[in-house]
């Protein structure tokens, strides 16, 4: 292939950080990710000077984003939208070259990129900020976006995956049902392939009924929201 960089964005647990993982298994790589949050360090990607020698004296300890940007590998930056943006600076540096400065680790200061190094940034939007239904994230900068522009990839849920998932015909299409309530009357709700899998699971298992799912997906709605989706019918 020719490692190119992916952005792949769609709507929370559609699996976009699964798919990552059985993209480095077929490529024969090993996996590594870190998800992204506003407090995370740059050491967290650059690796960080720690006590951990002998009598206390601080070494290098090495992070996963540099192991796989010097070694070869897959790495994913879950939930980029969500990262500081002066953290992606370092991401922005070593994705626009051959070479990373590595500030912690001065017998070698620079990182070296492997050919097999491949990065992959998963988000819920396309990287230009929140929206109604993900307040909470960040507008990525020009320079960050660019570094992925061409591999711009938009994943959602995939029925034949939830099927697959949630072999159970009755609650699977009541489950597609108020998805399609939801996106009809555009409520700030979802109903995730995630939700599928585990609403099968304490079903078969725990012998939960239909209605305890329910109150478990629309636990915190407010009563208008429940009853358009419940009263909601595919036509």
């Amino acid at each position: 292939t020719i490692r190119e960089n992916v952005f792949l964005y769609g709507p929370t647990g559609c699996g976009k950080s699964h798919i990552c993982s059985q993209v480095a298994d077929s490529l024969n790589l090993p996996f590594y990710f870190v998800s992204c949050t506003g407090g995370m360090s740059e050491g967290v990607l650059g690796g960080k000077l720690l006590p951990v020698g002998k009598a206390g004296t601080f070494e290098y300890v090495i992070s996963e984003f540099i192991k796989a940007y010097e070694f070869g590998g897959l790495f994913l930056l879950d939930e980029i939208d969500a990262a500081d943006p002066n953290v992606l600076l370092l991401v922005n540096a070593a994705l626009a070259s051959n070479m990373v400065a590595v500030p912690n680790r001065p017998a070698k200061p620079y990182a070296k990129r492997h050919e097999n190094f491949i990065c992959i940034a998963a988000a819920n939007t396309v990287g230009t900020g929140a929206d109604r239904l993900y307040s909470g994230r960040n507008k990525l900068d020009g320079a960050t976006l660019d570094r992925f522009a061409i591999g711009k990839i938009r994943m959602d849920y995939d029925t034949r995956v939830e099927t697959a998932l949630c072999p159970d015909e009755n609650l699977r299409k009541r489950l597609w049902n108020y998805r399609a309530a939801i996106n009809a009357h555009r409520l700030e709700r979802w109903v995730s392939t995630r939700f599928f899998e585990k609403a099968y699971r304490v079903h078969t298992v725990l012998k939960r009924p239909y209605e305890w799912i329910d109150g478990r997906l629309m636990e915190g709605w407010r009563e208008d929201e429940i009853n358009k989706v419940k009263s909601y019918v595919v036509a």
